[in-house]
């Protein structure tokens, strides 16, 4: 069974890379569509197909590795996981970055891969006390 969309927020590029190779050798029959790196300085990312485009319209991939880019200011509805596997130490940011998956379905643009959201998961990887 597919995961449902999920933001894995990853501190480095190096980071984001190892998530990748992780998701691709633990699942070689999606042949490396299930999960991609989205981050500011690819140009596959941008523009009508690019990669933001095709994890926001399309079922694959299902897994956007982020380092950065989408941790504010993206709109995809039907995330129903976020993994935090780094640090953050801004309340506000922290709060824009659990955002992204607090958005409803709305009814009449509704996809296959997902037909409900009843809640989301998040996945902290991290415990900071100062």
């Amino acid at each position: 069974m597919l995961p449902g969309k999920t933001i894995f927020f990853c501190a480095t590029m190096k980071h984001a890379r190892r998530m990748e190779e992780l998701f691709d050798a633990f699942y070689p029959e999606y042949k490396g569509e299930l999960a991609k790196v989205l981050v500011s300085d690819d140009p596959r990312v941008y523009g009508k197909g690019g990669l933001l485009d095709q994890f926001t319209h399309n079922d694959m991939p299902r897994i956007a590795i982020s380092v950065d880019m989408l941790d504010t200011g993206i709109d995809v509805r039907e995330l129903v996981n976020l993994v935090f596997a780094k640090p953050v130490f801004s309340y506000t940011k922290f709060w824009q970055m659990i955002g992204r998956g607090t958005r409803l379905l709305e009814p009449t643009k509704m996809k296959p891969w997902c037909t409900h959201k009843d809640n989301f998961l998040i996945l902290d990887c991290w415990v900071y006390n100062a």
